[in-house]
């Protein structure tokens, strides 16, 4: 749940920083800089709030002051093999794939309306795909969003676009086949909706909250990317492979609840659903010895149900100081079946995960917090081909541990220095042989003041990039990040 400003209400806000609730204003690169200790350290970017779940309806809840959110960031990845890979984005948590939250510029013109417009883009000028290949990636995404409050009930409605655009390099694709050239094209426009209702458990500025929500989102066309590649076969012409995936249904719905008792506690479950239904047609100008049918169509299925809960706890201390506690467990089940050009169910795959967080600290109020955060994730897969005739069975397994210490400390007035070091291990496919550890050093500055927050992030250390089996790389990055209160 976002506070009103300090400036409009000084009491409120000393009376909360006294519970022990930290900064009320910061950007999402604080806590990501600090390991992202979402368990421990407690601001807007990680309050457990309907607004982080990019339920647009949300945004009526969020303090009544206009902003302006900006951030850029640069990382190096080195992998031990292949090419090395850099990314600029204005994004300020890498990997935050879906929604945009403290972006661009918020405004609230009026109790009763929130609106905000945001973008960001992401390049990356080579990525490592497969054995001598790469390929360069431009991603820009935009959006619009708005709500709209009577009394405790809020509605709010999104237009989101992403455009992604990949140019692919020369280089081998398999066996004999050489890629001469390519790229692909990709939009995806969605629109999401949202509802929200706020229970108060009374007139008191301490007095219980629960915030009960729902949210909706869905395609406005089909999600269509078309791919080119021009591929070389020794003793065969020069042939065109041309690839269209088209997602002909995407649908995102679930109930998701917010308790809160301001300072002290925050409860928050959801249950999300995802199905999509998408189609894949393939062609080639000529066939050959690699791609004599290489013509045809197929469509995947899936379906994916996220279960989470989470709690925030501060327990005040004699020492006046408090101590943090704070995890979550998610349940993740997702289950796809193929579907050949006749619509016969020819493989099938049904994954789970099971992730857990948990993590405790110390917080010196308005001066320091530092913690410790343990996660584990499971993932297992099962799948099989060639159903309904000789069927093909694979299982595998993978399980992550990451153990972060980290957290902030004032050094002079408003600035504050932020740092952690963490340590991934992975058993990467459920064999002994492959565990990996993976250290990574995140530090960092950041300046809090009444009308701005500045926060920078740099990186050293390791990457797991799992897409690649399990390749390990060396990663260093700079980013900063800037919230000004209009």
């Amino acid at each position: 749940m976002r506070l009103p400003s300090p400036q409009k209400f000084p009491l409120l806000f000393a009376a909360l920083i006294a519970l022990g609730t930290g900064p009320l204003q910061g950007t999402e690169m604080r806590v990501d800089t600090a390991g992202n200790l979402t368990s421990v350290l407690d601001d807007e970017t990680a309050n457990l709030d309907l607004f982080l779940d990019g339920n647009p309806a949300g945004l009526a809840f969020l303090a009544t002051h206009d902003r302006l959110d900006l951030s850029a960031q640069w990382a190096l990845q080195a992998p031990t093999s292949g090419p090395d890979s850099s990314i600029d984005t204005t994004v300020p948590r890498i990997g935050n794939d879906d929604p945009i939250l403290y972006e661009g510029l918020m405004f609230f013109p009026s109790p009763d309306w929130s609106f905000q417009v945001a973008g960001d883009l992401l390049s990356s000028p080579v990525v490592p795909i497969f054995a001598g290949d790469s390929l360069s990636k431009g991603r820009y995404r935009s959006m619009v969003r708005s709500a709209f409050r009577v009394d405790g009930l809020a509605l709010g409605l999104e237009f989101f676009d992403i455009q992604t655009d990949r140019t692919l390099r020369a280089g081998q694709v398999k066996g004999p086949v050489n890629m001469l050239s390519g790229d692909s094209r990709e939009n995806e426009l969605r629109l999401r909706t949202g509802a929200a209702l706020r229970v108060a458990g009374g007139e008191d500025k301490d007095s219980p909250l629960l915030d009960i929500g729902a949210v909706f989102a869905t395609h406005m066309a089909p999600d269509v990317q078309d791919m080119d590649e021009k591929l070389s076969i020794p003793s065969f012409p020069d042939f065109i492979l041309h690839q269209s995936q088209t997602a002909t249904q995407f649908d995102f719905f679930g109930p998701e609840l917010h308790y809160e008792i301001p300072g002290r506690l925050v409860v928050r479950f959801n249950c999300f659903v995802t199905e999509t239904t998408t189609g894949y047609d393939q062609r080639v100008s000529a066939t050959s010895a690699a791609y004599p049918n290489a013509s045809a169509q197929w469509s995947v299925r899936d379906e994916n149900i996220d279960s989470m809960g989470a709690f925030h706890l501060v327990l005040p201390l004699e020492s006046g100081e408090n101590l943090r506690l704070g995890g979550n467990l998610e349940v993740v089940s997702d289950y796809s079946i193929n579907l050949n050009q006749a619509q016969f169910v020819y493989a099938d795959q049904n994954t789970q995960h099971l992730n857990g967080r948990i993590g405790i600290g110390l917080e010196n109020p308005g001066r320091s917090t530092w913690g410790v955060q343990f996660t584990n994730r499971n993932f297992v897969d099962n799948s099989q081909t060639g159903l309904g005739g000789t069927a093909d069975t694979a299982d595998s397994d993978f399980e992550y541990f990451k153990f972060v210490f980290g957290g902030e400390q004032e050094v002079a007035g408003d600035l504050f220095l932020r740092a952690s070091l963490s340590a991934e291990f992975d058993n990467y496919g459920g064999t002994p042989d492959t565990r990996l550890w993976v250290p990574l050093l995140t530090f960092g500055p950041g300046l809090v003041e009444k009308s701005f927050k500045l926060d920078m992030k740099c990186y050293l250390g390791e990457t797991l990039d799992r897409s690649s089996g399990a390749l390990q790389s060396f990663l260093a990055g700079i980013g900063l990040a800037g919230s000004f209160f209009l």
